[in-house]
């Protein structure tokens, strides 16, 4: 599960939107601005709440400079293929977004 948290009027927030739809990758996209619950969550995992942020199945990924760097580099349409082979790769793929 993807998750993609926005705000109203951020650039980088229809950025992260686009490059996800161009990739072909499906996502939930959750309003910030509208779902304070959800805020408080994003803020626990990831300790702020600047959007946009984008998370994969729970692992927090970063913004949208995070993203791109993952698309330019080829890496961003391994990450379906390494969850659906085992959970134990999902911390080995985390730390590979440091690049």
């Amino acid at each position: 599960m993807v998750e993609l948290y926005t705000a109203p009027f951020c650039v980088d927030c229809d950025r992260a939107r686009a490059l996800l739809e161009r990739e072909g990758i499906a996502f939930e996209e959750i309003d910030l601005s509208s779902d304070l619950e959800r805020c408080c969550a994003l803020e626990a995992l990831t300790g702020g709440r600047s959007a946009p942020q984008v998370v994969f199945d729970g692992v927090p990924v970063g913004g949208f400079d995070a993203l791109a760097r993952l698309a330019r580099d080829d890496r961003l349409r391994e990450w379906p293929r390494a969850q659906s082979s085992g959970s134990e790769q999902n911390g080995a793929w985390q730390m590979s977004t440091d690049r």
